[in-house]
């Protein structure tokens, strides 16, 4: 159940981010366009390296699901969601207002805990996971 409703928290609020953060205005300044950009390709990377048919939006992982340790994996646990920080990010330079910020803390928050329970469900499928998650960082490389 946590599960869904951490997906849910998740899909509203990048619906509010789009919705409150004005899409086209990324594109009126270079930073939140290459930060944008970074975003894109770090999720449709990370989506690829891992293989699309193994992609599931919730943090429970596929039946035949096989542990993603290459590409970016292997700098970061979840580059997916680095990206959608990312693409979240820009939208609050472009447009920034305590609304947008707040749902950008909130959706940040959101999927620390998707990916703190990603991790706990990952650990329990793969006796490699836990070396792993102790050599690799969360969301940045090198730094969290």
């Amino acid at each position: 159940m946590k599960d869904k409703t951490l997906l849910y928290l998740e899909l509203t609020l990048i619906i509010l981010l789009f919705y409150f953060g004005k899409f086209t205005a990324i594109f009126q300044n270079i930073i939140p366009s290459l930060v944008f950009i970074l975003g894109t390709i770090l999720a449709i990377w990370s989506l690829l390296t891992m293989q699309v048919r193994y992609f599931s939006p919730f943090p429970e992982p596929p039946k035949k699901h096989k542990l993603a340790q290459r590409g970016l994996y292997k700098y970061m646990l979840h580059p997916m969601y680095t990206g959608i920080m990312l693409i979240g990010l820009a939208l609050l330079l472009s447009r920034p207002s305590f609304q947008i910020f707040l749902i950008y803390a909130v959706l940040m928050y959101v999927l620390d805990q998707k990916a703190s329970l990603e991790e706990e469900l990952l650990s329990k499928i793969y006796p490699q996971y836990k070396p792993y998650k102790q050599k690799t960082k969360k969301f940045i490389p090198k730094i969290y």
